[in-house]
Parts: C-alpha cells; structure tokens; sequence
C-alpha cells in the first residue's frame, strides 16, 4: 500500500452574488434538495468536508467493490447487462488511468467531490452515462466507505504479516549466525543470570509470532461479515442479493445489521490495536538495543547505514534510526486513542466523524510499516561483539550471574530451597566483602563450611566439582525446563530450529481476493520434544570426573546443538533466513539410497513413489506446485509419514530432476497468465531481491517469501493472481 497523497487542488467553485436569480444546481450530485450550490459555494467549506487529501488510496477496494455490487445489481435484475459490461469496462479503465498517472496526478479527483468514491462514479458516469448513473442503486457512501475500508484492512493486515515474517527471518538468521554467545540477562536493568543471546532473539520472536497472529485473526474477521447493502442505515426495499455480493468479495456472510453495519469501526480499532501492540514490541527492542550499543555496553555493533552522525561531534555514531522506531510508537499509538475518541459519543447511525478513521488507520499504518522495514534491516545488519560482551562490565561473571544455579545445586542434593536460598545469599557477601566477582572463586572448603554453619552436613557433595560447574558460560549449559535460556536442548534452539513440516495445506482459491491473507494462516506447531531426563547430580556427586574443561564441554554441546543458518519453520511451514544460506538436510529419507547427492544408481522407495506418482498426474513440474494435484502427490507419496510437507516435497522433485531421474513428462493445461513489460521488470527486481537471482527460483514454493512476494506482486500491479498463477509466471520468466 503506497502512502496516499495529497490531492492536487481542485478547481474552486466561484463564490459570491450571481446575476441569475434563478436557483443554480448544487455542484454536488448527492444535495439536489438544496438549492444554489450548497457546501460547494463555500471554499473553506469544501476544504473542510473532503477527505480525499487522505483517502485517495482506497481506490482500489472502492473499484472492487462497485464491480462486485454491479454484479448483484445485474443478477437481481436491477441494471441490464449491458450497463453491467459498460461499468465493469469503465472502472477498470479508471484503475488503469490511476496506476498509469499516478495515485496523486489522476486528472479525475476533484475537492468538491469530497471523496474517492464520487470521484470514481463521477469518472464513470463521464465515461458510461446513465449504465453509471446506475451503479448507486441499493447503496449509499455509508455502506460503500464501511465496505472500502474492510477490504483495505484485510489487504493491509495480510502486509503487516509479511513484514512481521521479513523480521522474525532476520532474528531467526542472527540466532543461527551468533546465537550462542553468552551475556548477562537483566532484570530491573540489574544483572541476573546468564542467558544466550539465542535465547534473547527468541524471546522478541515470541511477541512478534503473536503480533503476527493477532493480525492474522484480524484478516479472518474483517472477511466474516460485508457491510455493503446495508444502505444509508436501514437497508433497502430493492431486492439485493447481499449473501452473493459478500461471497464475491470473499466475506462469509452479509453483516446482520444494516444501523451497526455503518455506524461502527470496530474492525479499525482491532486493526489500530494490533498495530499499537506491534509498536510496542518495536519500540522494546529498539530500547535494549540503544542500550547495548552505548560505550558502557559495547555488546552490539550497528551497520553504518543504520547509524548518523554529530554535526558537531566527529566520532559520534549515533543510533537513530533505532530511536526514531522507539519515538514513533507514541504516535501510533495517539492514533488508537483518536479514534476512540472519536466513536466514544457517536449516537447509533452514521455520522460524519467517523470520516476521520482513516486519517488515523493510515498514518497508524505507513508508521508501523516503516518501522518493521527498518528494523528487519538493522537486525539483518547487526553483530554483537562476544570478546567485548566478555569484558564489559568488569567481566561476564560480575555480579553473581550464577548464584541461582548455585541454590539450585543444593536443592537436588536435598537442601530446601529457602535454607539453600540463604546460604548462597551468604555465600555471595563472602565473595563481596573479599573483591571476588564470581561465585566460581570461592574455594570449595568454603561451600562447605557455608552449608555447616546451618547444621547442614552433604556427605554426597564433591565441593570441588559444584565450583567447577559455576560461572556464566558453565551455568547456560546446565538449563533444562522447557523454553530456558541456555544452550542445551529445550530452549532457543527450539524455536528456531525446523521440526518437521506439517501436512500440505490446500491451496488458496482463485477467487479469494488480493490482499487477502489466508493462505499466510498459520497451524498449530507440532509438540516440542520432551526434553532430555535430567542428571542434576552429575556436577556435584561424588564420581567419575567431568570433562577436562568447561571450554571443552561448551564447545561439544554448541557443535551437535548449534543450529544451522538454514531456512526455518514457523508453525509448522518453512520460512526462509533473510540470508541464504545452504539447505539443511532432508528429514526421515535420503535423496538416493546409496546417500551419493550427484545422483545415484538406486532410487529410494519414497523417490519411486514420487516419480511413480508424478507420472500419472501427468503435469510439469513448474506446474504442480499450489495445486490439489501436488497434494495429491504429496498424499500418495506419504509425506507427511517421512516428515516432509510441501516445500521438502519439492525439493526433492527438483533434486530428482536434476539427477535426471524425472521423466520429462506432462502438460500444462493452460497457459501462464501475460504480464506487461513493466510488470516483469518489478516482479523480477523483486525475485532477485528475494533470492539472489532468477536461477534460484525454486527456493521460493511454500515459503513466507513466496506469500509476501504474492501479496506485494498483487498491491503493485491491481492483479488478483493466486499463489498458483504467479508461480508459473515466475517459472516462465526465468526460462
């Protein structure tokens, strides 16, 4: 969605006396009861009542909708078919007009018209006559804004969703890069225990997740109910087929009633909601962040294009853009409590008020937006400095970061907590009142003669080997619970690490309208792994002797558990890293029996089937994908028991192909849909934005990449192509 411009002024209506006595004609088709020109013969009152400074970017909804309303006025018998072919011939000759032009210099906007909507109308009845004058039958501005509106909503969640993807990938590829550095978590801004820097990034990954879900919901319920039809406030006596028009703009159903069809915005607080709440998120890591770049940190350090300068202090760097996300969360959200404000004292029924909303949706929107865009690049961009994180602050133990670990310790050994709780307590001003930082310092004699001035006798304990286990970089690999910090498995590897696919969706239908998110809706994850059985006692009973070193057992468990900078996957479907990076292996199967990936002699039985199946379909492989015949395949194949779904599926196709086991078979059953030049041109910047060239364009298939590429491609271009279409458009581009 493009910001809206402000709309070239209009021709002013003449003002003062006229020597006609006679009543002039209002300049505005909606105030024939008035005479003289009404509101138009007023500037300032022209001015005042317009929104199309703001609203000019709803002409797309406004189009689809009036072609949709057309349809059912034809259906039911209240225009001819041919009005419906003219009006359907001339708005989409004014959509052309409009992209053509440009938003903000199409010659057809007009103040004293007040709004997009009459602008259009009055263009079609310029180019149509009376087939347009026809269009407004059943329908007021009431019901027509409340249409236009949800189904900018629903396109413009389903965007926010993909930018909210753009930057869980990029935290997702910052955890596979570095995600196993250790530094001091906080609480109170006061040190606390030690965590993984992994584990931070997952930790913004879960609020964004849900950000993405709740706007999710949003797309699903601003598709429940379609207001148009609903009139001025009361309905009509015409006999509208509401329930169709709904089913043609991808709604459920008709709203149930006609006065809070027009005279709510509960769909737009949701959505301000939403946008407040992602902002918020926003605006916290973009304060940790300003936090670890300063000098007293030093644990991040920013891209040079994500950082200005001082026009008075030369070495500054100083991180604005960062700031700036954190400053414009306020405004967004001002904007939710404008407008609830706004509706806070509106009696039942339309008032004009409520033109206000998309003042405040918009800016709320083209806010959040920016700010996802640019924190994706920063994260995408950033690098945290271990040696320095290492160091700051007198050092990554300072402050007792392991003394929880500690207490802990000691309850396994039978100690209950609150005594163990005391003695650590104690413990930690031994270590204060004598210049030692760490809990690791003390000698074991001293956890000893600490547990004995309590009356505690501990004849299991090796003091020796509880000091050895201390210290930050010790204490991560001793987390077990489900979701901790640290390095073993259950924490942040878990959420970032792919699990297995889950079973091939349907594709999305073609009728389903542009913008609209569903096929981006997320399934359940599978259930995490239970984790490992815990072996507490290892480091503190009495036995054999632990690894050589710290450092060495650190370092086994980061190479068997590190996990790859790999695509990944997101309730249960694959997203990609924002920086490519190599496939990971394919789970539960091997491409070829004899594990040789250049192509080997004996194809494995999933392989067979693959093919086997392929082969009766009997559609090209650049054909297949987002289709009932791929899940078919998938189905036939056993996907879903060799813990593959669609993108692993294929990928293996592809890998197949290239090792010239795939029969060269198939046809497809139509032809790919034509794009202009310049729609080439944008989609292909786009593919080599997206995957580094238009030879890699088999990474795309059933990615989040390929969603917000569809969703982008769409909202560039006013076409309504399904995953499907687009696809082939893709493959045929790159042949």
């Amino acid at each position: 969605m493009s910001v809206p411009p402000r709309t070239p002024q209009a021709h002013t209506p003449a003002s003062g006396p006229t020597s006609d006595p006679s009543p002039q004609p209002s300049a505005k088709p909606w105030e024939h009861a008035k005479s003289g020109e009404g509101s138009a013969s007023d500037p300032l009152a022209a001015r005042f009542v317009e929104s199309l400074s703001y609203d000019t970017r709803l002409y797309d909804a406004d189009i689809r909708g009036s072609i949709a309303h057309a349809g059912m006025l034809e259906s039911v018998g209240l225009i001819t078919t041919s009005d419906l072919d003219a009006i359907v011939r001339g708005l989409a000759e004014i959509k052309s007009e409009i992209e053509s032009a440009g938003i903000a210099r199409w010659s057809g906007w007009k103040v004293e018209l007040e709004d997009v909507h009459m602008c259009i109308e009055a263009a079609l009845i310029a180019k149509i006559g009376d087939a347009g004058r026809r269009l407004h039958t059943g329908r007021s501005r009431n019901d027509q804004v409340a249409l236009d509106l949800r189904l900018w909503l629903r396109d413009a969640a389903g965007s926010i969703v993909g930018e909210l993807d753009a930057l869980r990938n990029a935290l997702a590829s910052l955890a596979a890069a570095q995600g196993t550095i250790v530094l001091p978590g906080y609480t109170h801004l006061q040190r606390a225990q030690p965590i993984t820097l992994g584990a931070e990034l997952a930790a913004w990954d879960t609020m964004f997740a849900r950000d993405r879900n709740l706007l999710d919901r949003l797309c699903a319920q601003n598709s429940s109910e379609c207001p148009i039809g609903s009139g001025a406030l009361a309905g009509s006596t015409l006999p509208l087929d509401r329930s169709a028009t709904a089913a043609a703009l991808g709604f459920d159903a008709p709203s149930p009633s006609s006065i809070d069809a027009t005279a709510s915005r509960d769909e737009a607080l949701d959505f301000l909601y939403g946008l407040s709440r992602t902002a918020m998120h926003l605006s916290r890591l973009a304060e940790q962040w300003v936090l670890y770049c300063t000098t007293e940190f030093g644990f991040l350090r920013l891209d040079e294009r994500f950082t200005t300068g001082s026009s008075m202090m030369p070495q500054k760097r100083n991180p604005d853009m960062l700031e700036l996300i954190r400053g414009r969360c306020g405004g967004v959200y001002g904007h939710l409590t404008a407008l609830l404000t706004i509706c806070k004292g509106l009696p039942i029924g339309y008032n004009r008020d409520l033109q206000e909303d998309k003042r405040h949706v918009f800016a709320a929107y083209d806010t959040v937006a920016d700010c996802l865009r640019m924190a994706a690049r920063i994260v995408a961009s950033a690098r945290f400095d271990q040696d320095s994180i290492r160091e700051a602050g007198g050092g990554l133990d300072r402050g007792h970061l392991d003394a929880t670990i500690l207490a802990e310790q000691l309850v396994v050994g039978g100690v209950p907590f609150r005594t163990a709780h005391q003695v650590v307590g104690a413990l930690v001003q031994l270590c204060d009142s004598s210049g030692r930082n760490s809990l690791s310092e003390l000698a074991p004699q001293e956890l000893v003669a600490a547990l004995k001035s309590r009356g505690l006798t501990w004849p299991a304990i090796d003091a020796s080997r509880v000091i050895a286990a201390l210290g930050a970089e010790n204490a991560v690999l001793a987390y077990r619970s489900a979701g901790h910090a640290g390095l073993t498995r259950g924490g942040y590897q878990d959420v970032f690490q792919p699990r297995g696919e889950a079973a091939p969706r349907k594709p999305s239908p073609r009728s389903a309208p542009r913008g609209e998110s569903g096929s981006l809706a997320s399934t359940p994850p599978p259930p995490p792994p239970p984790p490992p059985p815990a072996e507490p006692a290892a480091a503190f009973i009495k036995g054999p002797p632990p690894p050589t070193s710290i450092a060495a057992q650190q370092s086994e468990t980061r190479a068997s558990e590190a996990r790859p900078a790999t695509p990944i996957l997101r309730k249960g479907r694959v997203r990609a890293a924002a920086v490519d990076a190599p496939a990971a292996p394919e789970p539960a199967t091997q491409l070829f029996a004899d594990d040789d990936p250049a192509g080997g002699t004996t194809v494995s039985k999933f392989n067979q089937k693959l093919i086997e199946t392929y082969v009766a379909i009997g559609r090209t492989l650049d054909d297949l994908p987002y289709t009932e015949d791929f899940l078919h395949l998938c189905e036939a194949a056993g996907a879903a028991e060799a813990g593959m779904g669609e993108q692993a599926v294929f990928r293996r196709l592809q890998n197949i192909r290239k090792a010239g086991k795939l029969p060269p078979i198939g046809r497809a059953p139509s032809r790919p849909p034509r794009l202009s030049e310049s729609e080439e041109e944008w989609l292909t910047s786009a593919i080599i934005e997206s995957v580094g060239s238009l030879g890699q364009r088999d990474q795309l298939p059933f990615t989040p990449r390929f969603e917000l590429l569809l969703n982008r491609f769409n909202q560039a271009t006013g076409r309504s192509l399904d995953p499907h279409d687009l696809w082939r458009v893709i493959a045929k581009l790159a042949k």
